[in-house]
């Protein structure tokens, strides 16, 4: 089994609003979903209540939804987490600031776990 690498991530900055994944490896996302999920939602998270971002708020908590918590949501609670993420999406698709990072991806990876999971569960 490789050895794990762990990574950090400032709270200082805008958890979710900074290249996301750096020191992973080009392949993370093809590892184990709940630790990758996990990761993600990590990189998102911001531990001060006063600088929480929506959007990678949304993303967080929707990559521990998916990655199998067990909470379930409503189907309106989804639909507006998914909302925010696929909002969170555009911008880091869309922005120069985000051209060579990994949030798209992480994300994208996020929203379809999750949809497998609200599918699965009937949620949507």
């Amino acid at each position: 089994m490789p050895p794990q690498v762990n990574i950090e991530t400032d709270w200082d900055k805008t958890p979710g609003w900074e290249p996301m994944g750096v020191g992973l490896s080009d392949r993370f996302l093809e590892g184990e979903p709940v630790h990758v999920l996990a990761t993600i939602a990590m990189l998102c998270m911001q531990p001060k209540p006063a600088a929480v971002e929506p959007h990678p708020q949304a993303l967080a908590t929707l990559a521990l939804y998916a990655a199998g918590c067990a909470v379930t949501l409503t189907t309106r609670q989804f639909r507006k987490l998914e909302r925010t993420v696929l909002q969170y999406m555009d911008v880091v698709g869309g922005e120069n600031r985000f051209i060579g990072t990994r949030n798209w991806e992480f994300a994208s990876y996020v929203r379809d776990r999750a949809v497998e999971r609200a599918k699965r569960e009937m949620v949507i």
